[in-house]
Parts: C-alpha cells; structure tokens; sequence
C-alpha cells in the first residue's frame, strides 16, 4: 500500500494532485523509499526462506504495476498525477529486482531507488519554483513553450524526464539496465522483456 504497488495504488494519485506540491515530492520520494526498504528487510529476513513460494506473487504485482501505471500516465493532463502513474510503474521495476533475488538484483534496487529518488525530486522542485515563479500551473498544457519563459527550467525538466525514461547515458538508464541483468541472470528472460517493451510508453508521456 505505501509503495503504492498495484492494486493497492488508488491512493496515489488523488494525493499527489491533491496536496501540495512539496508534500506529493515527499511522499513520491521519502515515504516510498522508506516502505521499499521496509518490504526488503521483510522479505528477505522474515520470508527469505519461502522465496519460491512468494515470487510468483511479487512477479504479478510488478507485472501489474508496470501494466496500470504506464498506461494510465498516457492518459493524464495533470502533472502530479502524471507523475504518480509513472511512480506506480516504477514501484514494477524494483519490484523485479526482488524477483530476481540475486546480487545483482538487490544492487539495483539500492541504485534504483537512490536514482529515482533524485529523478522524481528534482522533477517536482522544477515544478515547485515555476509554480512559485507563476509560469506555469497543475496542467501538462501549461508547459508548452517553458522554455521561452525559463530556459533553464526546461533544460532541467528535460533531463529528469528523459532519466525517468531511461534514457543514456542518465542514472534512469543504468537502474532499468541493472533490474534487467539481474532478471536475465536469474533466467527470467520473459519478465525482462516485459519490463524493456514498458520503456516505450514512458517515452512518450515523458
């Protein structure tokens, strides 16, 4: 639920547009790493040894958050709750990083995580000061033309859109590049192809 993991996400999107920016760029960032790394010290401490048995649960999960998340981010034309749909797709992505249950994998959450910690705060702080600046609004409409307005925003939002993306060389890139080593290494090859075929919805609404 506080991973905003599907289909325990109908939260997140509703608070993100709901409460004020700061406050969704700390719950998008600082809540959810902190229930991640509750959900990794349960799993692999408390239910490390039935792995085999819950794996094919969290492949489903992430599978699902992947699925919802990208395809409902097409649909919006609010910017926070744009970015909370991505958030649930990226809550799939670590997730398959437990799947794997590997070295590799748990390095990739960590990197994961981290990246998109800065990704997503730095995104919502653009948003705050051009909020604060009056040069734009809630609306992805409101974007058009950022960067005659402020050059530096735009060049900003770019990078952290493109790295949310995956995009090379940015750290969004070496995250995903990391949970699909770890996938395929763990010889999940089919879920590592699900996840990369998911990178191309992001691309466009980002």
């Amino acid at each position: 639920f506080k991973v905003a993991a599907v289909p325990f996400h109908q939260w997140a999107p509703d608070v993100y547009e709901g409460a004020p920016t700061p406050i969704s760029a700390y719950v998008s960032v600082a809540s959810k790493t902190a229930s991640f790394a509750m959900l990794l010290r349960l799993m692999i401490n408390v239910f490390g040894d039935s792995q085999t048995t819950w794996v094919y649960i969290i492949s489903g999960v992430a599978i699902a958050s992947l699925t919802w998340g990208n395809l409902a981010a097409l649909t919006q034309t609010n910017i926070k709750r744009l970015l909370a749909y991505s958030s649930i797709s990226h809550v799939g992505y670590v997730l398959l990083g437990l799947v794997a249950w590997n070295e590799t994998g748990l390095i990739g959450i960590m990197y994961y995580l981290i990246a998109y910690a800065f990704m997503t705060i730095g995104a919502f702080a653009v948003v705050v000061v051009m909020r604060q600046r009056g040069l734009i609004g809630d609306e992805l409409d409101d974007l058009d033309g950022l960067y005659q307005r402020s050059p530096a925003a735009a060049l900003l939002l770019l990078i952290f859109m493109l790295s949310l993306a995956g995009i090379p060389p940015t750290a969004g890139f070496m995250a995903k590049y990391f949970i699909f080593q770890a996938l395929i290494e763990a010889h999940h090859p089919v879920l590592a192809i699900f996840a990369a075929l998911y990178i191309v919805p992001a691309l466009y609404y980002y």
